[in-house]
């Protein structure tokens, strides 16, 4: 066999049972990384959505804390018994001082508007409804405002603590999230995951806020479908929660195409879900940034395996080739008598085949010795008849 031919066999086995392993353990490694990155990314977007839903609880709880504050006032009460505008300075103390609530309203139990703090809203109340008024609504279109937005309501009593004496009406709070100052889109506001996920809220209806981290109320038509095909899902996977310790335990998590989804319910109110948003190629980012300090050990590990492997396929070819040399001499060399293998005080299998020759060179020289020693002494003439 040529040296060369040798040496590329042997490099040849060297990749397939050495290298391509390690190859295989870091494509095996790959798969787990980018697995556990991807759990590591859902748990990073679920600590910190629930930390902003947090805020965005507080939020409405202030919206419902008002709303039952108004109901219970004396001037309210009333301005809806009394049909007349007792009521009017406690509404307007509210949505003077807070950026979203753009309209405090006194409805009677018939949705008309008794007094109104804008006194914009007049006649009966735009989105009322008699069967069933919500604590929360979800987003609503109103002409008579020129804006989309959503409104909480509570119930006004003559007697608003044993909430009896008769239902009177209702306090109404309109609230328009994309007012300036805003508390709701301050509370949603900000992003994370690298810039890559932002707090979201939808209603049952596919409508948005801060979608994408737009700041604005978005419908259902005009967000991406890939998410509004998970709202209905978000709603029945995530039951309204009466608490926050319930939070952490009721959490609707998928990553579905285009975007990763973790949602949860808000504390005593039906019609909203937040929503941790994430770019699905945010995990994948992710997980190739860790990938390549894997890939790096992968590399060097193959280039000091191929190296090492180089150094001793070189090594073993070149004794053979030294060998195959020296037996290629003695072949044709007359008087080979002084050719010896420099055989190594060593074990290895090359100085137990040098060994060997060198034993059978001596028993060849010895045999020729004699056969020229009885051609010398014969008076007859040796010779070898070829049949």
């Amino acid at each position: 066999m040529k040296k060369s031919s040798l040496k590329f066999g042997l490099i040849g086995i060297l990749l397939v049972f050495a290298i391509v392993p390690v190859l295989i353990l870091g494509v095996v490694g790959t798969f787990s990384t980018i697995s556990y990155s991807e759990n590591v990314r859902f748990g990073e977007i679920t600590d910190v959505s629930l930390s902003k839903a947090g805020v965005v609880d507080t939020v409405f709880e202030s919206y419902q804390a008002k709303a039952t504050g108004l109901a219970k006032m004396d001037n309210v009460i009333s301005s809806a018994k009394n049909s007349n505008d007792d009521g009017l300075q406690e509404l307007k103390a509210i949505s003077d001082k807070s950026g979203d609530i753009y309209d405090a309203l006194i409805l009677d139990v018939n949705g008309t508007v008794i007094v109104s703090s804008m006194n914009e809203e007049k006649g009966t109340f735009e989105n009322f409804s008699a069967d069933n008024m919500p604590v929360v609504s979800g987003i609503l279109s109103w002409e008579k405002y020129g804006f989309d937005a959503f409104f909480v309501s509570h119930e006004i009593y003559a007697d608003p603590d044993e909430k009896t004496g008769g239902l009177l009406g209702y306090v109404c709070l309109i609230i328009h999230p994309e007012s300036e100052g805003g508390s709701l889109m301050m509370a949603l506001g900000g992003s994370y995951l690298d810039g890559n996920a932002n707090m979201v809220l939808v209603d049952a209806e596919g409508n948005t806020l801060n979608f994408e981290g737009n700041a604005k109320i978005m419908k259902a038509s005009e967000a991406d479908s890939g998410f509004v095909s998970n709202v209905s899902t978000i709603f029945d996977s995530v039951k309204t929660s009466t608490s926050d310790k319930e939070a952490s335990k009721n959490l609707y998590q998928k990553k579905s195409g285009k975007y990763a989804i973790v949602a949860g319910a808000i504390p005593n109110v039906t019609t909203w879900r937040w929503v941790g948003l994430a770019n699905s190629s945010s995990f994948k980012g992710f997980a190739s940034k860790t990938n390549i300090v894997g890939w790096i050990v992968v590399f060097v590990s193959a280039l000091v395996a191929s190296g090492i492997g180089f150094v001793l396929v070189n090594k073993f070819v070149g004794n053979m080739h030294s060998m195959l040399k020296k037996m290629n001499n003695i072949s044709f060399d007359e008087g080979f008598s002084s050719m010896r293998f420099d055989v190594k005080n060593d074990k290895s299998e090359l100085s137990v085949i040098q060994r060997s020759f060198n034993e059978f060179i001596d028993e060849v020289n010895l045999n020729s010795q004699r056969y020229r020693t009885l051609a010398n002494l014969s008076d007859n003439m040796l010779f070898e008849w070829d049949f």
